[in-house]
């Protein structure tokens, strides 16, 4: 899987347009739409079908201009789980999930496309 494009509101994957928020789960399952209780908040139950299938590694797009920030204790949270969060604006999350997929690292993705 890679996405082969993003512009503010949209993505590609694999050539396939999306213009919503959307998940890429480590089996390559997309959860689109991706909604989230109380924008501009990233919590936990928004990544709840994350969770169970175990990644190394959440890579989230946090919009365009870097909006979406995820609550303070998350972070935490998914260490006990020993899952490594790396948030960033969505152009670099694109390039960071990319490149993962690339080594074949088990990794999951959100993206604020806006």
């Amino acid at each position: 899987m890679r996405i082969t494009h993003y512009r503010f509101g949209e993505l590609y994957i694999d050539g396939i347009h999306h213009e919503a928020d959307l998940m890429v789960l480590p089996n390559g399952d997309l959860v689109e739409p991706w909604r989230r209780k109380a924008d501009p908040w990233i919590d936990w139950p928004d990544i709840a079908a994350v969770i169970d299938r175990h990644p190394r590694r959440l890579i989230v797009g946090t919009g365009f201009h870097g909006r979406l920030l995820p609550v303070a204790d998350l972070e935490e949270e998914l260490t006990v789980h020993e899952i490594t969060l790396e948030a960033l604006p969505t152009t670099e999350a694109v390039a960071v999930f990319n490149r993962a997929q690339r080594t074949g690292e088990r990794v999951a993705a959100a993206f604020h496309l806006r």
